[in-house]
């Protein structure tokens, strides 16, 4: 929307290559620091355009994976298997990725959430550089954070969140 001419216009592909944006599965997109566009992909990416040209990407499973594998969450999640394969579960029973669900700007950066519970916030500079702050994990991790909103003053972060199973029963 032009607000100018108070009129609507389509623009090319923001992404490198042609139809890449048909081979990604965008969940959500915001404004960060009112000069970046982000756009999130259910395989865990943010895309980062500035006046329509793609300018970064960052794989937030990356990022999970790194956190998640060292200090006190990768020693619980080692204490986990460890019991496991005195269970004989030793089953190939690798917790798959996390799945982005929701994107939502705030006054450094932005927050992202997705199944298992996922919430990571994220601190965006003017140069476009990203550095993970938190990560968390809502209890039992098996909630998906479907939407968020963060208030004017970065008081308060909303989150919708329930479990896939309870969407499914609304379903059928």
């Amino acid at each position: 929307f032009n607000p100018n001419d108070h009129k609507l216009c389509e623009h090319p592909s923001m992404f490198p290559g042609m139809g890449q944006e048909k081979q990604l599965n965008i969940v959500d997109h915001c404004w960060v620091l009112m000069t970046f566009l982000c756009a999130a992909t259910d395989e865990g990416q943010v895309h980062f355009f500035v006046d329509g040209e793609h300018k970064r990407v960052i794989d937030v499973r990356a990022i999970i994976q790194k956190h998640e594998s060292t200090g006190s969450r990768g020693a619980e999640r080692e204490k986990i298997k460890a019991y496991q394969s005195l269970l004989g579960k030793n089953k190939d029973t690798e917790v798959p990725p996390v799945r982005l669900i929701s994107l939502a700007a705030y006054s450094r950066g932005f927050v992202v959430g997705g199944d298992q519970g996922y919430l990571g916030i994220f601190k965006v500079t003017a140069q476009l550089a990203i550095e993970p702050l938190h990560s968390f994990r809502m209890p039992g991790e098996k909630e998906v954070l479907w939407q968020m909103s963060t208030s004017s003053e970065d008081t308060h972060l909303t989150i919708l969140s329930y479990r896939e199973k309870d969407a499914e029963e609304y379903e059928g």
